[in-house]
């Protein structure tokens, strides 16, 4: 990424938005990918290509990139406007037949193509395909989900790219950049500390390391301190939603949280230590519901629903109980909750693909999954070059 000139008014993140391919960090080989695919896009049998990974991994930033390297014009759109065919063809299609307003050449970006909503019943995959099919553009679509059952068609006719998490030393790295050009004091061993807790996110490092910067200075202090404050937070908005009604107060401190998509899992966690019985239960579907909105805002993209996400896991769990329990709790981290939710992703990116090559190693996606998916995935993790080669004779 190019490290910009000081200003104030921007996020870190926009600032230091990768300003062609070569500033990209952590992703060489899908850089190559993306640029060989807009470079034979003309002479290529496929018009779109989907890049798939975990957020914050650099697959909308490097599009970007890739758009102000070559002096492209860019058209964005997130999937989440796509509900059926009607709705594909008035917003996807037109943009892939328009020639370029400027003069110059151009790309589609699909966002979040995974985000689409209500393709089975009502044609919106199937409009999809037919623009990928005769679009005069390439077309570039994001996934943090690539294995989605949704997505199976939209795969048979794209290229695909996957993007790896960023490895914590080269965001480290990065962040010493940033640390420099901003004129931040910093011990190298926290900037690793901090990028190791982003898990591979690069947007969510450099959004810490914007908070922490306040101070101007980044040390081993600093985090400790800066990870006791979030965590006191949570545990102020937990004791307010078990130990009182007022539930004014308690939106507040929600709505205070840095990162308040913890807090169903905190809840969730600690729910029976506060509450017994029927309180449970109140308090668990409150918790259900919320997940419910929360799903669709990921889905959808619908943001107008996370006031209803926070209100249903504050107010509805701080209502669900009959008296508040006076005695003192000692709030557990979600550690058991959250291992089984990466690993429910875990399971569900196996399934879909042990699904889709099924037929072609003539056998069960059951088999496949129990005999073969654990050594594919140790070939991923320890040898990139033979887990390449054994994707693209299974064509996944």
């Amino acid at each position: 990424m190019k490290i910009g000139q000081n200003n104030l008014m921007k996020t870190w993140t926009s600032k230091y938005q990768p300003q062609n391919l070569s500033d990209v960090i952590g992703q060489t080989r899908a850089v190559s990918d993306v640029h060989d695919f807009w470079r034979k896009f003309n002479s290529s049998v496929k018009n779109a290509v989907l890049l798939h990974g975990p957020p914050g991994c650099g697959k909308t930033s490097m599009i970007y990139a890739l758009a102000q390297q070559e002096n492209l014009e860019i058209v964005e759109i997130n999937a989440s406007n796509f509900r059926n065919r009607e709705h594909v063809e008035q917003i996807l299609k037109p943009a892939t037949q328009q020639m370029s307003l400027f003069g110059t050449k151009k790309i589609i970006l699909v966002d979040e193509i995974d985000g689409m909503s209500g393709q089975k019943d009502r044609g919106g995959v199937k409009a999809v395909i037919d623009v990928i099919k005769n679009t005069k553009f390439p077309i570039f679509m994001t996934a943090n989900d690539g294995w989605s059952d949704k997505l199976r068609a939209v795969r048979k006719i794209s290229s695909v790219v996957s993007f790896d998490k960023i490895n914590y030393l080269s965001i480290a790295k990065y962040l010493q950049r940033v640390c420099k050009n901003e004129d931040i004091e910093f011990e190298e061993l926290a900037l690793k500390k901090l990028a190791m807790s982003c898990d591979g996110d690069l947007r969510a490092a450099i959004n810490d390391l914007q908070v922490m910067a306040s101070t101007g200075k980044i040390t081993n202090d600093t985090l400790t301190i800066w990870g006791r404050e979030r965590e006191e937070k949570m545990q102020d908005a937990l004791k307010l939603i078990f130990k009182s009604f007022d539930s004014k107060v308690a939106m507040q401190v929600v709505n205070d949280l840095k990162r308040s998509d913890d807090l169903n899992m905190w809840l969730e966690q600690n729910i029976p230590s506060e509450y017994s019985g029927s309180e449970i239960d109140r308090a668990y579907d409150a918790i259900s519901w919320s997940d419910i909105f929360s799903k669709r805002i990921r889905r959808r993209q619908h943001w107008r629903f996370l006031v209803y996400v926070k209100i249903l896991a504050a107010a509805g769990v701080q209502q669900a109980k009959d008296s508040a329990n006076r005695r003192p709790v000692e709030y557990k981290r979600p550690g058991l909750i959250l291992f089984m939710w990466r690993n429910a992703a875990k399971r569900k990116k196996a399934q879909a693909l042990a699904n889709q090559i099924a037929g072609r190693l003539h056998c069960s996606a059951k088999s496949l999954r129990r005999d073969f998916m654990p050594y594919l995935e140790v070939i991923e993790n320890n040898n990139k070059e033979m887990y390449n080669r054994i994707a693209e004779s299974l064509g996944i």
